[in-house]
């Protein structure tokens, strides 16, 4: 099966060795330095078993953080890296403004990035007139042997159809009232169902929005930083006003300038971002989950925006 059904079939594709080991080093420092969390830090977990509130403890995240810091732009435009996502999912392939940094940290609940995260809910569902070709990256920066992490998702997940009964259990065992119940017992229905990905330092992970993912808990040094691709076209333009415009408390911004001339300079901008109209099923985070959140980001994001930079200006 080549990658590009791969991807199609079961809903994510390893691409290994993406990144060489002098940018993985220098994309750690720069976490480490934004984060002021080093990989020293981390020692402590090292000899215990891993846990929720342990691994939480030394947690960072940045949403938009990739478009907002310089110093990964390199990873966005990387020719090995476009030339292979082209080739998975099409050379029309265009810079989708969802990207997040993260040091230490893990989304241990069964979830989805896209807009719609019920199955066959939503617009994210309606492939009828347009395919839906997004895709998240993910590049962990550590061996799995020091952090002790892996990346479950479950094949097939982002597409209907399949065994009615089983795609049914699957969304119960994903719902908020049973991701509760997991994290007070202990028993997870869709472990099992998962694929658990440990990657090496330089490898992507490449999968579909749709598809439910969780991270295992983080027992050991983690860096990873998160992009987004797809094809422009309707469910392109939803993701990507859904992440600027309705999901606020994530403090997207306008592109830096410099971003979209390097962005046009590999042919991967897909133009400004329109304001989304009403989504009435747009997954909505709780205020209790915004919460958390807030606690393991930074006080202030760092602005790059031309009115952020005048703002913040003497």
């Amino acid at each position: 099966m080549s990658l590009a059904a791969e991807l199609r079939e079961r809903g994510f594709v390893r691409l290994p060795g993406i990144l060489d080991p002098d940018t993985v080093e220098a994309s750690v420092l720069e976490l480490e330095r934004l984060s002021g969390r080093s990989r020293e830090d981390f020692a402590s977990l090292r000899h215990r078993p891993a846990g929720l509130l342990r691994s939480a403890s030394k947690a960072w995240t940045l949403p938009d953080g990739v478009s907002k810091r310089k110093a990964f732009w390199p990873i966005v435009t990387d020719e090995r890296l476009v030339g292979a996502l082209r080739e998975v999912l099409s050379p029309e392939l265009r810079f989708l403004q969802h990207t997040d940094l993260h040091v230490g940290f893990s989304a241990v609940t069964w979830h989805r990035d896209s807009v719609d995260r019920r199955l066959g809910n939503g617009p994210d569902w309606l492939e009828n007139d347009e395919s839906y070709r997004l895709v998240r990256v993910g590049f962990y920066l550590q061996g799995a042997a020091s952090s002790r992490f892996a990346l479950g998702l479950v094949p097939g997940s982002h597409r209907e159809g399949g065994d009615p009964g089983e795609r049914a259990r699957q969304e119960r065992s994903a719902s908020g009232p049973a991701q509760a119940l997991r994290l007070l017992t202990g028993r997870d229905p869709l472990a099992a169902a998962a694929e658990w990905v440990a990657t090496e330092p330089g490898d992507a992970l490449v999968f579909d929005p749709r598809v439910l993912h969780a991270g295992s808990p983080v027992a050991g040094p983690k860096y990873s930083l998160f992009l987004a691709y797809g094809v422009p076209g309707r469910h392109f333009v939803r993701h990507q006003a859904y992440y600027r415009y309705l999901r606020s408390e994530l403090g997207y911004a306008d592109l830096d300038p410099e971003l979209v001339e390097r962005l046009c300079g590999a042919s991967l901008y897909a133009g400004e971002v329109p304001e989304p109209p009403a989504a009435a099923s747009a997954w909505k985070p709780s205020w209790l989950r915004t919460l958390a959140a807030k606690r393991i980001r930074p006080a202030i994001a760092p602005a790059t925006s031309p009115k952020a930079r005048k703002a913040s200006a003497p």
